[in-house]
């Protein structure tokens, strides 16, 4: 694998997409009103003010979409963007999701690129499920493993109380005796 040409192409292609996404978004959000809309939201002003006003107003909006625009640059470069990326495109690679999205591409080109992601999150969510329940069963074998070496154990400390039964049955008359031994000393 080529990491000089994935961290170059790769990142770079995602920022430019953020960036036509960015334009696009600004576009939409900054959409100019013609002037006759302008007029009706102002009908107590003269047509001199309106126009002064309208004129204003495209400039603060052309402006504010400037700005924004060259803003775009340096909020990418403060959030270390293609940085990001470029260990975006790493990780996608290494789980091997980069061949898959090619294939999604190749085989339904008219999918939207939120319906691939979408599809994307699903395969992850499931190879995610499927490592959970291995987990899962893993715990639940090491658990019977458990269950059955602590079941020995008491069996071990049965068959261990067992074998002092004996011993402790022919101590209890004379425990009871000792019992007695010391009521009559205190009595007395």
């Amino acid at each position: 694998m080529d990491t000089d040409a994935v961290s170059t192409c790769l990142p770079r292609n995602h920022l430019e997409n953020l960036r036509d996404c960015f334009n696009n978004l600004l576009n939409s959000a900054f959409v100019r009103t013609d002037e006759q809309s302008f007029r009706k939201c102002f009908p107590g002003f003269s047509e001199q003010q309106v126009a002064a006003l309208y004129a204003s107003y495209r400039q603060v909006l052309f402006q504010v979409r400037g700005n924004s625009q060259a803003e775009f640059d340096v909020i990418c470069e403060e959030a270390q963007l293609v940085q990001k990326f470029t260990i975006l495109e790493h990780l996608c690679q290494e789980q091997n999701l980069t061949e898959s999205l090619d294939t999604a591409r190749e085989s339904e080109p008219q999918r939207k690129p939120s319906e691939t992601v979408q599809t994307q999150r699903v395969i992850a969510k499931e190879a995610e499920l499927k490592q959970l329940t291995l987990l899962l069963e893993e715990a639940k074998e090491r658990l019977e493993l458990d269950r059955h070496e602590l079941n020995t154990k008491q069996e071990l400390l049965q068959q261990k109380a067992d074998s002092y039964e004996p011993l402790l049955s022919s101590a209890r008359p004379v425990h009871e005796a000792s019992k007695l031994w010391n009521k009559r000393i205190t009595t007395v």
